[in-house]
């Protein structure tokens, strides 16, 4: 911010001090002339026209920093700015001590700069607390599309001496936007990606083992896409995630015959697919960041109709040469609008080089579609990874398992769990980091139980997945 207002300080001493006929710029054959006449900043190269540019308030360094380029200035990484009475005739960007002591003793000097005498014969009014962010100039010549000169005064706030030059930047940049707001500083993204199958590796233990661990019943096959934003006071999450569950439908026939099969060798099956689209967001309470609130909305469909899982199942089974389905219509669609809310807290810790952490959290909340239930969830984790051990950074650890559990109930009694366990190694690529892994886990959800046979238990459900971190 210090180097913006300077920027300010320099266009405005060109300004304040130009003629109409005397250079307020000369470089490298390059000069440029206010022209009071038609209020506009001549570019002469080589003492011919160039161009004419318009004045206007100016509020982007990157933009000054082109614009001086574009007339010549010798600029390497930072914008030179003018601290001396030979207006341009140095360029050389000022220390530290330089930009503190222009920018805090000498206030008197930079007013009589921001109210530009009337004698300069520039139409440059002081700023106000909000950019004016306009052309100064005729509807006729804006719409030739004219490269802009950018003048920019401070406002009274700015020329205060407890004016926090950074802080009210960083304040401004974190009001742009309602993300920006809701998550604060130092923002993380990522990208996470998985799928899950009875059988481990989707079959590919069969091909290590020669043994089948499963049976493509009850809960069978699932993916999900997930996308994570978080920062200093928040988290933002959006989950897409499809599952699908099926069971032997043998069909009657004549004389009492149940046929398992179809002319074409397929199994008759009952499937269903239970798609959710879930959104969820966290705010830190105060600055307090291991306690903070949640609130999610998810929308879920129930459906014996495709919706992607049933025929990449059929395209897997095609492809290992293993067992065809013949799907079977038996079932109304079903929806439901969840939305909860609750509290969390997360802490964590060094055991040390390694890293612990543990969440619990607690929500409650009702089906929107219905208004006929309402449900209480608790959900906790715990996990361990490898830290900077073994020469790795911090955030980048070489191994990491994860634990975790989910327990909810509703109104109507119905009771649902979730136990899983996943381990993890990370990589960096790039400006990324990438994190492959794999993982366990158990349901006993309405859904399991909707399509579960015999006395078994539910099955265990291996999970591969990739999270990739920018």
């Amino acid at each position: 911010m210090k180097v913006l207002i300077f920027a300010f300080l320099l266009s405005l001493f060109c300004l304040a001090t130009a003629v109409a006929s005397e250079p307020i710029y000369e470089s490298n054959g390059v000069s440029l002339v206010y022209n009071q006449k038609d209020d506009v900043y001549e570019v002469f190269k080589d003492g011919k026209l160039n161009s004419k540019r318009m004045i206007q308030e100016y509020t982007d360094i990157a933009k000054m920093t082109k614009l001086v380029q574009e007339l010549g200035g010798n600029i390497s990484e930072e914008l030179p700015l003018l601290l001396n009475s030979n207006l341009m005739k140095t360029l050389e960007a000022p220390s530290e001590k330089q930009l503190v002591e222009v920018g805090t003793k000498n206030l008197e000097a930079i007013q009589s700069i921001a109210t530009l005498p009337s004698n300069s014969g520039v139409s440059c009014p002081v700023r106000s607390e909000a950019p004016m962010n306009k052309l100064f100039s005729s509807a006729k010549s804006r719409s030739k599309k004219q490269k802009g000169w950018f003048c920019a005064a401070p406002s009274e706030k700015e020329l205060s001496p407890d004016f926090d030059a950074k802080k009210e930047a960083d304040l401004a940049r974190e009001k742009r936007s309602f993300m920006n707001h809701w998550l604060g500083k130092n923002r993380k993204r990522s990208i996470t990606t998985d799928t899950y199958n009875d059988n481990f590796l989707h079959g590919g233990g069969i091909a290590l083992t020669g043994k089948q661990t499963a049976d493509d019943r009850a809960r069978t096959y699932g993916h999900a896409l997930q996308y994570d934003e978080e920062g200093d006071d928040g988290s933002f999450r959006i989950r897409y995630s499809s599952n699908l569950f099926s069971r032997e439908a043998p069909q009657k026939g004549n004389f009492g015959y149940s046929y398992y099969r179809d002319e074409d060798g397929r199994k008759y099956i009952e499937a269903m697919e239970e798609t959710t689209l879930s959104l969820r967001g966290t705010k830190n309470f105060q600055d307090d960041k291991r306690l903070y609130g949640i609130g999610t909305l998810s929308f879920r469909e129930r459906t014996d109709k495709d919706r992607g899982s049933q025929s990449i199942q059929d395209y897997w089974h095609e492809l290992s040469g293993s067992v065809r389905y013949n799907y079977l219509e038996h079932m109304d669609d079903e929806y439901s609008l969840e939305a909860k809310a609750g509290v969390g807290f997360k802490t964590e810790g060094d055991l040390g080089k390694w890293r612990c952490r543990a969440t619990v959290e607690g929500l409650a909340g009702v089906d929107l579609w219905g208004m006929d239930r309402a449900e209480f969830e608790v959900n906790a984790s715990v996990g361990l990874d490898s830290g900077s051990w073994g020469g790795r950074e911090k955030d980048n650890p070489w191994l990491a398992i994860d634990a975790y559990t989910s327990q909810s109930i509703d109104t109507d009694g119905e009771y649902e769990s979730m136990y899983g366990a996943k381990v993890s190694t990370s990589f960096k690529w790039g400006k990324s980091k990438v994190q492959p892994y794999l993982g366990i886990e158990q349901y006993n959800q309405e859904s399991d139980r909707m399509f579960q046979t015999g006395s078994e238990g539910n099955e265990l459900i291996h999970t591969v997945g990739v999270k990739v971190s920018f």
